[in-house]
């Protein structure tokens, strides 16, 4: 039998109202029986990233030929052999050979790896087809970049605001499981850490993308993506602006010690990004990914071209208090609205410690936490607020 760890999800944040479609029963086994504090505190952090974008609205659109891409950062160098799930949409017609095979094409971070691919494994829910990729190696040889790809044709009545939805999905069988492992199989933090931290889930749902809040802005639905799916193709509402000025998202942000958060180069239009961080004793950073390391202040920086752009680091222990900050990642969100909701639905299933309570009471005069609350940090996360907590 299969199991997940993630969940399928769906907001409705007007009816407040939460519907699990997919179960969760294995994460207590993906955890390995490490602690919380234990995964954090591996020495590999890998992140695993996949293909989202947003598509002009126009005549082009129907039967559009389309790349899924695959992406790893956080483990050059570490890792050998590997099992990823990857579910996709269904209106989504892969590319095959003539033997009827999804074609996956390796990318520069598995170029060293023998790839295997079983393709078109079950279909595990309503509108998603999977696929699966493996590699495996006699030596630590996979490193970061794009881990691999395929592409897709999108359906001939696509339209304005469709949303074709991607995931990466941790899977358990009864005598197998999903795997990223070094070739001597030691540092079980590493996978673990990759498949809880790594990878879109409820506790760090897609909105914690800087791409899909861009998104969001030009096509609607989008709003109601699962918030545990790790990327997607979609189409505008309507025609929009493209710009190709870079800019780094986000331009400020604050983080707990010990956390890895992605730092995204808007329109960079192809053009190589070199990275370094203003204090390596207070923030790390490679390939985008930061990683918080003591309490202070750092400036990240990313040339891009002729252009040179930073971004402001605050690092604070993960005791601190800030408001707004219900899922404690170090920074407020709309995330931190979905996390209270969340809570609101059922706070059995979807508990806040004590400390995440506290960050998240921030409308009225500690009433405790309710859907006020996750509206006020809307209104904050649009601007329309200035400060939290909202009186």
């Amino acid at each position: 039998m299969k199991a997940f760890t993630k969940k399928f999800l769906s907001l409705a944040v007007s009816a407040l109202t939460l519907t699990n479609t997919i179960s969760i029963s294995a994460y207590a086994d993906v955890t390995r029986g490490l602690s919380e504090e234990e995964i954090l505190n591996s020495s590999v952090k890998p992140v695993m990233t996949v293909t989202k974008e947003l598509l002009q609205p126009d005549s082009g659109i129907s039967s559009k030929k389309m790349n899924i891409s695959v992406s790893l950062s956080g483990a050059d160098g570490k890792y050998a052999s590997t099992g990823i799930h990857l579910f996709y949409d269904s209106r989504l017609t892969p590319e095959r050979d003539s033997h009827g095979k999804i074609i996956i094409k390796k990318g520069d971070a598995t170029e060293n790896l023998k790839m295997l691919s079983g393709n078109d494994d079950t279909k595990e829910s309503e509108g998603m087809n999977g696929l699966f990729v493996a590699t495996s190696s006699n030596s630590d040889g996979g490193m970061d970049g794009e881990f691999f790809s395929f592409d897709v044709t999108l359906p001939a009545d696509a339209k304005n605001g469709d949303v074709f939805p991607i995931d990466i999905v941790y899977m358990e069988y009864d005598h197998a499981t999903d795997i990223f492992i070094d070739v001597y199989k030691k540092n079980i933090p590493m996978q673990v850490y990759l498949f809880t931290k790594g990878i879109y889930n409820s506790e760090n749902p897609i909105s914690n993308s800087a791409e899909y809040l861009r998104d969001m802005k030009n096509c609607s639905a989008l709003t109601y993506i699962d918030p545990s799916c790790d990327g997607y193709i979609a189409v505008a509402d309507s025609h929009f602006e493209e710009t190709y000025i870079p800019c780094l998202v986000p331009s400020k942000i604050t983080m707990q010690q010990g956390d890895t958060s992605n730092i995204i180069v808007v329109n960079q239009n192809g053009k190589k990004i070199e990275w370094t961080s203003s204090n390596t004793s207070v923030v790390t950073v490679r390939n985008g990914a930061v990683t918080a390391v003591n309490e202070g202040n750092a400036m990240v920086y990313a040339v891009c071209g002729d252009n040179v752009m930073q971004c402001e680091i605050n690092v604070i222990s993960n005791s601190s208090y800030l408001a707004g900050d219900a899922n404690l990642d170090g920074k407020v969100s709309i995330s931190d609205a979905v996390r209270i909701l969340q809570y609101v639905a059922n706070n059995n299933k979807y508990s806040l410690s004590a400390q995440a309570a506290k960050n998240a009471d921030v409308y009225g005069n500690n009433d405790g936490v309710t859907a006020n609350d996750a509206a006020a940090i809307q209104r904050y996360d649009a601007g329309v607020t200035l400060s939290l907590p909202e009186k």
